[in-house]
């Protein structure tokens, strides 16, 4: 992650059925605000199988939903407050783990 500076948290949201999914620290290049990656404390969430599989639970269990990434200084993040939380550090309702377990994809 040479070049790269550390940012804000951000997490997948379906507003239709107000859940989310943590995806950890995003991960900027240092001359953009383009985004590489988001990582965890376990690391880039990209590499962990388990993180993986759970986005791409998320992504199908909500397939024709308002899905939307918000970051954590951003204005919609004070909407995401009050809804479910999938796997995130530090607002768990649901371990990750769990989340991903019986997700065949």
């Amino acid at each position: 992650m040479k070049g790269d500076e550390m940012s804000e948290a951000a997490w997948l949201v379906c507003w239709q059925c107000k859940v989310t999914l943590g995806l950890g620290k995003a991960v900027k290049e240092k001359e953009s605000d383009r985004i590489t990656s988001f990582v965890t404390t376990k690391g880039v969430g990209s590499a962990q199988p388990v993180r993986t599989k759970a986005l791409w639970r998320m992504m199908s269990d909500h397939a024709g939903h308002p899905l939307e990434v918000v970051r954590e200084f951003s204005r919609r993040f004070d909407d995401i407050g009050e809804l479910d939380e999938n796997g995130d550090d530090v607002y768990v309702d649901i371990d990750i783990e769990e989340f991903a377990k019986d997700y065949p994809g």
